[in-house]
């Protein structure tokens, strides 16, 4: 029979080493995902460095508080890493979501700091004192500057919150939706974080080897939100990292199986299982990737057709304007020709005129009114797209209409011989 208490800290150590594993292949993921959407975007890089910098948090987190004859060096580590992040992140909340104007007297404080803080962590005691083996597992002691690193912390936190508030109250919904992604899974870290590695171990005394790293783990939640906000009007969709996330835990899950098998067909079969599953989470993922493709090119598409028809929107208007002008253009001399015209043969100013002149300017008179008559039609154009035309029947001599026609190239007939 296996004591209860020592089954329950077996099961707590593969959790826990679950939890590691997951921890650090999403960190890794996340970070190469952001930056195989866009390598040339500066966000994208920093975001991968912070994704490495939280990677190796995660791991001398893990070993500082799980191997004791190396915890000392392992947890130097861990907030020498920690002071890295906080630089890191500094710079990234100055890329993403949109470029902002920094001081460089604040920008030189807190990289020197940051590189201060993150050396003496590493080679020094005033930051991690000393480590101990206890009852409840390996605990750890603040040096003299304990209050001075925490102040650290708390001073670049609001450097990065006010990068935050700045670009929110930008007008673009778009960029205060993407602060949003990003402060959710930031509130969510540090939450999480200061629960379990600092009031528990700091002010209550409790080892935070108990609840599994969880503070460290909880990390992902700020890759992932952030990841998504920064990829989310790119290749990737929450969708794909949704379903990866859900395979890689079901993987994962199904992998640790089978090293806990009992005889050798156990093995084989969770063996067997576990590629199975695999095989099927990666088609998966496959086709997932093909559909949002698919849809991001439709939605590109759509977008191209949009323009399009806006383009011939603003052409047609161009035409009718146009047109209207022109129209109006060709009335005001048109209507000169006629009112001379109108004078000579109706008002008594054409009386000593010979017959065939006083014939040629009637039929200059009857152009010149068909002329203004097709000006009109012309003004017309934009009433028959619209439908509002109305067409007018009315009787007319076909005679006349036919001698007049050919009144108006008489003398291109003759001139051609025709």
């Amino acid at each position: 029979m296996v004591p209860i208490s020592t089954s329950c800290k077996g099961h707590m150590a593969l959790i826990n080493q679950l939890l590691l594993i997951i921890s650090l292949s999403l960190s890794l993921l996340v970070g190469a995902w952001v930056l195989l959407a866009d390598k040339k975007k500066k966000s994208n890089r920093i975001f991968f460095a912070v994704a490495i910098i939280i990677f190796f948090w995660i791991l001398f987190g893990y070993l500082g508080l799980n191997y004791p004859q190396w915890s000392l060096i392992f947890l130097k580590a861990n907030f020498c890493v920690v002071s890295i992040f906080f630089l890191a992140t500094y710079y990234l909340t100055s890329e993403f979501p949109k470029r902002i104007k920094r001081s460089t007297i604040i920008d030189l404080f807190i990289t020197i700091y940051g590189i201060i803080f993150s050396l003496l962590s590493a080679f020094s005691d005033l930051i991690i004192f000393s480590t101990s083996k206890g009852g409840d597992g390996i605990q750890y002691s603040m040096g003299s500057f304990k209050l001075i690193f925490y102040a650290y912390v708390i001073i670049s936190t609001l450097l990065i919150s006010k990068n935050l508030i700045s670009i929110y109250y930008s007008k673009n919904n778009k960029i205060r939706s993407q602060v949003m992604y990003f402060v959710i899974g930031a509130f969510l870290y540090a939450f999480i974080n200061v629960l379990f590695n600092v009031l528990m171990p700091v002010i209550f005394k409790v080892n935070p080897s108990k609840y599994l790293n969880l503070g460290d783990y909880s990390a992902i939640f700020f890759l992932v939100f952030t990841a998504y906000a920064i990829v989310k009007h790119g290749l990737f969709n929450i969708k794909v990292i949704a379903t990866e996330s859900v395979v890689i835990f079901l993987s994962l899950g199904l992998f640790v199986q089978v090293f806990i098998s009992n005889s050798t067909l156990e093995y084989v079969l969770k063996f067997i299982i576990w590629a199975l599953a695999s095989y099927g989470g990666w088609l998966l993922i496959k086709s997932v990737k093909i559909e949002i493709k698919q849809r991001e090119e439709l939605e590109m598409l759509a977008g191209k057709l949009a323009d399009a028809n806006a383009h011939l929107k603003d052409l047609d208007k161009m035409k009718d304007d146009f047109l209207s002008m022109a129209s109006h253009e060709l009335n005001t001399p048109l209507a000169a020709i006629e009112g001379y015209l109108s004078m000579m043969l109706e008002e008594g100013m054409g009386d000593d005129l010979q017959p065939k002149t006083r014939e040629y300017l009637d039929r200059m008179y009857k152009s010149s009114r068909r002329l203004a008559e097709i000006v009109k039609d012309l003004l017309n154009v934009s009433r028959i797209e619209s439908g509002r035309i109305h067409l007018v029947y009315q009787e007319v001599q076909i005679e006349d209409l036919i001698k007049q026609s050919v009144a108006e190239i008489d003398s291109k007939l003759k001139e051609k011989g025709h």
